[in-house]
């Protein structure tokens, strides 16, 4: 008797395909963990392992090009809990944003001895097939990375221009009078935007276009500009709390 030709098929389903908008009813033959053929009627005897769709959608795996994992939990949790929500959502390959410092592992250093760890921490925790793209935090790291890409493949970066380390940041400040009425404009709408949601396509729209200007007038001043990449919701807290804080600041002084 010949040894079936597929380690698994999957039968029974509606497949998504890329490009052109008909679902296509079929079988997914898969071999080394490949998929190897899509067709309807594929012979169940060709494989070693059938699993009925019953008659569910099948999509391509999504590629989540920057994913966050280890910031304010763990790594070695997040890098369980994220992904599996992420799989959950069809994300089958994802490229998880990491870097020394503050909140991620807590420890400096050079990726030489920072990066290994990394790895280690996350080998056979994810739900998912996963890389990194790594952010260049001082000149040593932007040396490091010819070593990163030849010694664990590394082919991604991503550098933060107006971290002082690179020696890229301008000194001078933004300024005040209009300056200031334009960060208070692009605070006002993150606040609103956190109170309606992300549906509210009309505020989406004025922060993009407001944010843009304040970069701008930066830009004219020769002043760096930066911001928390957080949730909007998360940030609303933090200027509320901000706020707050400085109102009883001034009811102590008064």
């Amino acid at each position: 008797m010949s040894q079936p030709l597929y380690d698994l098929l999957i039968k029974n389903v509606r497949v998504v395909r890329p490009h052109g908008n008909v679902v296509h009813e079929g079988d997914i033959a898969i071999t080394n963990e490949r998929v190897v053929k899509v067709a309807p009627g594929i012979d169940v005897t060709q494989a070693k392992k059938v699993y009925d769709g019953k008659g569910r959608l099948a999509f391509p795996g999504v590629v989540d090009a920057h994913m966050h994992s280890g910031i304010y939990s763990p790594l070695g949790e997040d890098a369980v809990t994220e992904s599996k929500a992420a799989a959950m959502g069809g994300v089958t390959s994802s490229l998880n944003y990491f870097r020394t410092g503050q909140y991620y592992l807590n420890k400096g250093g050079p990726y030489a001895k920072f990066y290994p760890e990394v790895l280690k921490i996350s080998k056979g925790r994810f739900h998912v097939d996963y890389g990194f793209h790594l952010a260049p935090m001082d000149r040593k790291h932007i040396e490091e990375i010819p070593a990163l890409i030849e010694k664990h493949g590394v082919s991604s970066f991503k550098i933060f221009m107006f971290y002082g380390s690179h020696g890229l940041t301008f000194r001078q400040g933004l300024g005040l009078g209009a300056g200031q009425k334009q960060q208070a404009q692009v605070v006002g709408i993150a606040e609103k935007q956190a109170t309606v949601g992300r549906r509210d396509h009309g505020s989406h729209t004025q922060m993009t276009q407001s944010t843009g200007r304040l970069l701008a007038r930066g830009a004219d001043a020769k002043a760096g500009a930066s911001g928390d990449h957080i949730t909007r919701a998360y940030l609303a807290r933090k200027l509320r709390a901000q706020r707050l804080q400085a109102v009883r600041g001034d009811a102590v002084n008064a």
